[in-house]
């Protein structure tokens, strides 16, 4: 019976431990359900940042080998190195990375083949010879998706080789050869030719090749297709309900808001081409209207003519070496003229002393220093060309100009619809952009080593000892300075190290001494005099004519972020910012009045910075004193003249301490 009842308790116990396990076991797979859950919305989000950031990469590459590409077809245009040309087109067509890139290695190789057929001697050349094999051998690898400015170029080009080859002699043998290829080629773009239309070119084709590629086109096709007109769409996304009132032209109209009286639109095409001429130069001498110069002292500018400059830089470029140097480099020595390189420089590190300030961004410094030598090769280019940008944006802005005189223009289109509508009348894409000579980040930055190593080595000025030898000092250095970043998204406070190009503290208070006659700007910074060029879809085009700026400034806060092409990432469909780029448009087209009295008494606040007096008042208002009125402790005048180590430690940290925080404040 005991044993009986053993048995029974075991069992029991048994049962009530499954009961207990299952009990467990369900609310451990509950557990694990939701943590499950919880996992898998990481694990997807890591999936999609993983994706975007592959995608970035790519986008990033691509943009860099196009930059590549063309910064190749520069130098190869402007060498006359038409066979690295070729293997340069042939490359691309085979790699397919920069569809955009085949449509300028066509023009550049038809700009080659007209100036042939200007003489007679080039035509019965070898080297056209070679040329049109090169061409034939290229067209082979055409295919009949290429874009639509591909096709009308090609086209323009068979024109120019259809002329050679009925001018130039051949024996029977070769005339064959030469008849068979070009009819090989004939009949590949009769294919191409069906629906070839003439609009919205992502490069620039005077009127007379637009004749001659229509001519092409009526000797090759028997038929056409028209391009069925794209459907009118809504102005902006039907989903956003708060433009709604805005989707169609108002018809009560109370005049145009951006219509300036007495303006007329002769006027503004003067205004306009003065407004391009700036462009077309990098930097602008402003009169110094701030600093005083003392009668019988001499300007900051006449010191460094006296200190040479100008000349110390022309030496530095001699003594290098194109064939130990940086591609580019070389190429800029060999092109560009040696005068107008050296003017390019010299303004450059003009525009950092006259500016008063003493520390400068590594970046744009750099990017100060390069810019103005790669737009005089993408000038060189377009003259090379034949490409007389300034007269495309006339007739553009000839049109687009009626916005601000026409009010029935301004009710029935906003900036961004007329602007498109003014690039149509020149064949042209609304985001059309001749922009030559542009460089990766890599290769930029190692462009800029070489010539900044120069101007260091160049920008010297004499300085007088202690003992009173007379000394050369260099003008510029780079300096690591910590800053203390103000964060609009994190309360802490956090210090920073950036890269910044230091002015010589002496050289500086030189030019307080000897102020400039005129301050040096980059014209980028200036404002506009005429309506800027406006913004369309993604974010893409404006303010200047010349060439694009990012719509998005960078800021100190995301500066590890690519704001603008994160913005454009999250762009689905092109109707979808259309607001916000309208928005700006108006904002930045509408004419402002200067308000003179207010200048005059801005003008008379701000030369009080130099007092120290009038500090109290400066700091209500937000303006900043002067940097000669931050008084720099000095170690002679603290501890006399002795050395560091016989200084007590306390007293020289102390010093130290105090003498940073004033050079930080000034």
């Amino acid at each position: 019976m005991k044993s009986l009842a053993r048995i029974a308790r075991i069992r029991s116990c048994r049962l009530g431990s499954t009961a207990t396990s299952s009990a467990t076991s369900s609310a451990e797979k509950a557990t694990s359900s939701e943590k499950k859950k919880k996992d898998d919305w990481k694990t997807e989000l890591l999936t999609i940042l993983e994706a975007e950031h592959k995608q970035k990469k790519r986008v990033t590459w691509k943009q860099r080998v196009s930059q590549n590409a063309v910064a190749d077809i520069v130098r190869f245009s402007l060498r006359d190195d038409i066979q690295s040309l070729v293997r340069l087109t042939e490359n691309q067509l085979r790699t397919r990375f920069a569809p955009e890139i085949l449509p300028i290695c066509f023009m550049v190789l038809n700009k080659k083949f007209e100036r042939i057929l200007k003489k007679m001697d080039l035509i019965e050349a070898p080297a056209s010879l070679s040329l049109f094999l090169g061409i034939a051998d290229l067209w082979k690898s055409l295919k009949r998706n290429e874009t639509n400015t591909t096709n009308l170029v090609t086209l323009l080009l068979m024109s120019n080789i259809r002329k050679w080859k009925d001018q130039r002699s051949f024996d029977k043998k070769s005339s064959k050869t030469i008849e068979d290829l070009f009819d090989s080629m004939q009949k590949k773009m009769v294919v191409h030719s069906v629906n070839t239309s003439d609009q919205a070119l992502d490069v620039f084709l005077t009127p007379e090749d637009l004749k001659t590629i229509q001519k092409e086109l009526d000797m090759m096709r028997k038929f056409y297709i028209p391009l069925g007109r794209r459907a009118e769409t809504r102005r902006y996304s039907e989903d956003l309900g708060l433009v709604a009132p805005l989707q169609n032209n108002p018809e009560e109209y109370h005049g145009n808001p951006f219509q300036v009286e007495h303006m007329e639109k002769e006027t503004y095409k003067s205004l306009f081409e003065e407004h391009l001429k700036v462009e077309s130069t990098m930097w602008v001498q402003v009169k110094n209207t701030v600093g005083e110069l003392e009668k019988g002292e001499v300007s900051g500018e006449t010191l460094i003519d006296q200190w040479h400059w100008r000349k110390r830089i022309g030496d530095g470029l001699r003594k290098i070496d194109p064939n130990q140097t940086h591609p580019i480099v070389a190429t800029c020595l060999e092109l560009l003229p040696r005068e107008k390189l050296i003017d390019t420089l010299y303004f450059s590190v003009v525009a950092a002393c006259s500016q008063g300030q003493n520390l400068i961004g590594a970046t744009q410094f750099q990017f100060d220093v390069i810019e103005p030598i790669l737009k005089e090769l993408g000038n060189a280019f377009k003259k090379e060309m034949g490409f007389d940008e300034t007269a495309v944006w006339k007739r553009v802005f000839d049109v687009y100009i009626d916005y601000f005189l026409d009010p029935e223009v301004s009710r029935q289109h906003t900036h961004r619809e007329w602007w498109s509508k003014a690039c149509k009348t020149q064949n042209l894409a609304p985001d059309f952009q001749f922009q030559m000579g542009n460089m990766d980040v890599e290769t930029r930055d190692q462009v800029c080593n070489v010539i900044i190593n120069v101007l260091f080595d160049s920008c010297l000025f004499p300085l007088e000892s202690r003992d009173g030898k007379l000394t050369w000092q260099r003008a510029f250095s780079y300096r690591a300075i910590s800053i203390e970043e103000e964060s609009k998204v994190s309360t802490d406070a956090r210090l920073s190290l950036s890269r910044m190009l230091a002015i010589n503290p002496k050289l500086m208070g030189m030019f307080d001494k000897h102020p400039f006659d005129s301050i040096v700007f980059s014209t980028e910074n200036l404002p506009m005099t005429v309506p800027p060029r406006p913004w369309i879809d993604r974010g893409t085009g404006g303010p200047l004519y010349n060439s694009s700026q990012e719509i998005i400034r960078k800021m100190l806060e995301f500066k590890g972020v690519r704001l603008n092409d994160e913005m454009r990432q999250r762009i689905h469909s092109r109707s979808q910012a259309r607001p916000v780029f309208d928005a700006l448009n108006q904002l930045g087209s509408t004419p402002w009045v200067i308000n003179e009295p207010m200048l005059d008494t801005l003008k008379m606040v701000f030369e009080k910075s130099g007092i120290q007096e009038e500090e109290p008042l400066l700091e209500k208002l937000g303006i900043p004193m002067r940097h000669d009125t931050f008084e720099i402790p000095d170690f002679i005048r603290e501890f006399g003249k002795i050395k560091k180590e016989e200084v007590d430690v306390d007293k020289f940290r102390d010093y130290a301490k105090r003498k940073a925080q004033a050079i930080k404040a000034r």
